[in-house]
């Protein structure tokens, strides 16, 4: 009697010791509109994936890719809110709730792409990251997404007029709609999941963005003509919200930061990777690319810099660390 009482007894310590385990493991979402032949798609999967082996499978990062937890507008205010734990959003529909981000996001600003992970590395970086925290949101990568350039179904675009009466997508930033507006396009601010369609039905004539997102995306469906704009100069925050974060236990904290570097470190190499082959993957798929002079692009977005409405928000201090 006493030994059956004596295992009744362990039987129930193992179900609470099992029970407690259980309860021990934790789940955190990552959310993204890319579909998972994207290249920040896959640097999000080898984030969960380094995640769970530093932790010895203690912590599980699920990535719902393609869109399947809304719009990056809804993650950030998912973010914000603390109902998502993790996104990778591009800069503009952050800043609707971090406006210092958009410094990131003004036309011809960064020479180009060593130009601006070296401000992402410097004073620049640490100021946003900061900015970020205070917001709700902490950064756990600056995701690369290459420069922004003009993709149509229309004609090659090799002026500002021959944009004239075409409707180009944007992202919802006032700055980047009138970025496009003074290129000669007529910018229409669209969520991107609505984007393919948009450009099928001819809602939109075109888009603008990169070679690895059109191919990743299958925009070279419903497209034609790519012109080298070089307008913006890119970057993606995969973000974890700053509730959830704090909410982790210290070993599991530095984890997350250490598999965010990692994971940055990794985008990288894959994009460089993505983008030397997709051109060429477009161009056997019929897409015409062109390169043309910028110096009448550059000058017609100066006034974007003089418009006081438009970059009254933007931090002077931010500005002058990237132009030094």
């Amino acid at each position: 009697m006493r030994k059956r009482g004596a295992l009744v007894v362990l039987s129930l310590c193992l179900m609470l010791l099992v029970g407690t385990f259980a309860q021990a493991k934790i789940v955190l979402k990552a959310a993204t509109v890319l579909t998972d032949a994207a290249v920040h798609t896959k640097a999000m999967h080898y984030f969960a994936e380094l995640v769970a082996e530093k932790t010895n499978g203690e912590v599980e990062v699920i990535v719902y890719s393609g869109g399947q937890l809304g719009s990056e507008r809804d993650y950030v205010e998912g973010l914000r809110l603390g109902t998502i734990e993790m996104a990778k959003t591009a800069t503009a529909p952050l800043s609707r709730f971090v406006p210092e981000i958009d410094v990131l996001n003004l036309p011809y600003l960064f020479e180009g792409e060593d130009h601006l992970f070296d401000c992402l590395n410097s004073e620049l970086g640490e100021a946003l990251q900061k900015v970020l925290v205070d917001q709700g949101f902490r950064l756990v990568s600056w995701f690369y997404a290459g420069s922004r350039n003009v993709y149509n179904s229309r004609r090659p675009v090799n002026s500002p007029e021959d944009l004239r009466g075409m409707k180009i997508r944007v992202m919802e930033s006032p700055i980047m709609v009138a970025t496009l507006n003074a290129m000669g396009a007529s910018a229409v601010p669209m969520a991107f999941g609505e984007l393919y369609s948009a450009m099928q039905q001819g809602v939109v004539d075109g888009a603008e963005n990169n070679p690895e997102t059109i191919l990743s995306q299958k925009h070279y469906e419903v497209t034609k003509y790519f012109t080298y704009t070089h307008h913006f100069y890119d970057v993606n925050a995969f973000l974890i919200s700053e509730s959830a974060f704090q909410r982790l236990p210290k070993n599991v904290q530095e984890v997350v930061l250490e598999a965010g570097k990692m994971a940055e470190d990794y985008e990288r190499r894959l994009w460089a990777e993505a983008m030397a082959e997709a051109q060429s993957e477009l161009e056997k798929r019929g897409m015409v690319f062109n390169e043309p002079d910028l110096t009448r692009f550059r000058e017609a977005v100066q006034s974007i810099y003089d418009d006081e409405k438009l970059m009254g928000h933007i931090d002077k201090r931010l500005l002058e660390l990237v132009r030094q």
